[in-house]
């Protein structure tokens, strides 16, 4: 699938959901290659409700902001559309044959200089991941993963807004963008309180506080750390319709 050429088949992790949060227990273990065909890619159906079209294009607009090419989100809903009836249109498959490549690269690039996530290079991967896997384990993991991280991007560009000072026109792109592909607002929002309280079972925390990626005023990613009471304050403004 999409998802799987863009995210899951590159860096080696290893994991299981829990309960209460996901990828707390795992290992890392490359594989000796990866062989990704872009016609089998494109010739797929995706997943069952087209979620491995929907949860790639996700993938891909999460790795563009990380590399701070906005201008490269315009597609991505009239894409997702087009996926949502069954497979990418001609335009879809030209964006998604131009994306690949630097989604990818931009991935294995990460992964090389951190392979095992302890020097804070291959963090800036979870932009929207903390959100997002918060809304997977609340949903009982019937939200998809792709899905979940297409809704995370919202509040993690808002909260970058309101913390680093992202332009707010990016802002509104961003949510634009995630807006026309269905990928927000969550059909039954959480509450902050709980988000926040998952938050603490997130993997990237220390103690008691939480480790969000967030773009600064250039559009770079940065880690932020939080403590409960005042990423539930901050909650309650990002996660808003």
């Amino acid at each position: 699938t999409l998802l799987a050429a863009v995210d899951a088949a590159i860096g080696g992790k290893t994991a299981a959901n829990l309960r209460g949060a996901k990828n707390l227990l795992g290992t890392f273990h490359q594989a000796a290659g990866v062989y990704i065909s872009l016609g089998e890619v494109l010739g797929t159906a995706g997943l069952p409700g087209n979620a491995g079209w929907a949860g790639g294009l996700a993938e891909i607009m999460k790795t563009a902001l990380l590399r701070g090419a906005v201008d490269e989100l315009e597609p991505v809903a009239e894409v997702v559309a087009s996926c949502r009836r069954g497979h990418p249109d001609n335009n879809g498959v030209r964006f998604i044959e131009q994306a690949l490549p630097g989604t990818i690269e931009y991935k294995m690039m990460c992964v090389a200089l951190d392979e095992r996530d302890s020097l804070g290079i291959r963090a800036v991967l979870n932009l929207g991941h903390t959100f997002a896997h918060a809304f997977e384990s609340l949903s009982g993991y019937r939200m998809s993963h792709g899905e979940a991280v297409g809704a995370g991007l919202v509040p993690a560009v808002r909260l970058s807004s309101l913390a680093m000072g992202f332009p707010i026109s990016a802002v509104q792109r961003v949510e634009g963008t995630c807006r026309s592909a269905g990928f927000w607002p969550l059909e039954r929002p959480p509450p902050a309180d709980r988000v926040a309280d998952r938050f603490l079972l997130d993997k990237k925390r220390e103690r008691d506080r939480t480790t969000l990626i967030l773009l600064d005023q250039g559009g770079k990613p940065v880690r932020m750390r939080f403590d409960r009471k005042e990423v539930e304050k901050l909650l309650v403004a990002v996660l808003s319709i």
